[in-house]
């Protein structure tokens, strides 16, 4: 028989290793009983959800990472633009042309594109930087009126952007609105019934599969239990102190 799992004592973060491996154990007897696989499915499906419902417990601060990205590169252009402007205007005819230059440029491609929607301003900064490498007279100019730091800013704030940008469009799909605990209260209720199922299967049928898969699953439970008697062993002796 199955002993019971201690499910709901478990971590947040253990509850789906312990799912992993107790289905990792069970799919293979699966295949040989169509209404265990029915159950199977389905836990593995709310695994999936708790999983993706996991990720998006780090959604405000991937956000939070995509922002300071989009404030660096707000920041560099911003002084790009007025740095460049204030070089065009010098007396010296060197550093007049090479800000003009550079004004040019981010006039053709958009001059406050750092106003512009996330969308939009990532794609004119994308053009923006391709064209410094494109064209060497606009990246010599950008020297000649020692503007490398405001690029390298824009650059840093552009990759750091579009990174957070892809991981939380990544972290926000499948797994609609439910909670990372709503997901691990159906998951538990998924695995509650197929342990039912496999000691119903035992007590009454004396299934040899069934035993065997149960002395598996077992074995995962006994270590998840050992792992939490340590955790409360460890937390009554900080509480004493």
């Amino acid at each position: 028989m199955i002993e019971p799992s201690l499910f709901q004592e478990m971590r947040i973060n253990e509850k789906g290793a312990f799912a992993d491996k107790v289905l990792a154990k069970a799919n293979p007897y699966g295949e040989k009983d169509a209404d265990m696989k029915s159950l199977i499915d389905d836990a593995n499906t709310k695994n999936q959800i708790f999983g993706k419902a996991l990720e998006k417990l780090s959604l405000v601060a991937i956000t939070k990472l995509m922002h300071e990205g989009d404030d660096l590169r707000d920041g560099g252009i911003s002084n790009l633009e007025g740095y460049a402007l204030s070089c065009s205007k010098r007396k010296d005819p060197v550093w007049a042309a090479a800000g003009q230059e550079v004004v040019n440029a981010l006039r053709a491609i958009g001059w406050n594109m750092n106003y512009r929607g996330n969308k939009e301003e990532t794609k004119l900064v994308d053009l923006f930087l391709a064209q410094i490498e494109a064209q060497p007279t606009l990246k010599q100019a950008l020297t000649t009126i020692s503007a490398q730091g405001w690029i390298d800013e824009i650059r840093e704030g552009q990759a750091s952007y579009k990174l957070h940008d892809a991981q939380r469009e990544a972290a926000d799909k499948p797994g609609g609105s439910i909670t990372s605990r709503e997901a691990a209260r159906e998951l538990g209720v998924a695995i509650d019934k197929l342990f039912r199922y496999v000691n119903f299967q035992i007590e009454f049928k004396d299934s040899a599969d069934c035993t065997a898969l149960a002395n598996e699953i077992n074995k995962t439970i006994a270590e998840y239990r050992v792992t939490m008697r340590q955790r409360a062993t460890t937390s009554q002796k900080k509480g004493k102190k």
